[in-house]
């Protein structure tokens, strides 16, 4: 499942977000809690978070901010979108400005 806040305003988009994780990390709280860095891009985490399943909780809570200012990881996020959307885990992005084709891509699975 896939969350996905943009627009101009980047601090209501943060704030929506925000409200978003804290509110599953409460309902939740086992689950297990990524916080993805566009600085510490690693290839092939989004997809290994996708498929990957905590031992004590079914779904895993990922949360990205403006991930897609680092090219390789926009080029991961739209690789990854059906795989992230089809998966039982939550992720949730958060972006300023996305590009046409991560945002087409997104509001695909939204």
């Amino acid at each position: 499942m896939i969350y996905f806040f943009y627009g101009s305003d980047e601090v209501k988009s943060l704030e929506k977000a925000l409200g978003l994780v804290s509110s599953l990390r409460a309902k939740k709280p086992d689950a297990a809690f990524f916080r993805l860095d566009r600085d510490l891009f690693k290839k092939g985490e989004l997809a290994e978070l996708a498929a990957s399943t905590s031992l004590f909780e079914k779904k895993y809570i990922v949360f990205g901010n403006t991930l897609s200012e680092n090219e390789e990881y926009e080029k991961c996020m739209v690789e990854n979108a059906a795989v992230l959307a089809e998966s039982p885990n939550i992720f949730i992005f958060v972006e300023k400005e996305p590009k046409k084709e991560t945002l087409s891509t997104y509001r695909d699975w939204e």
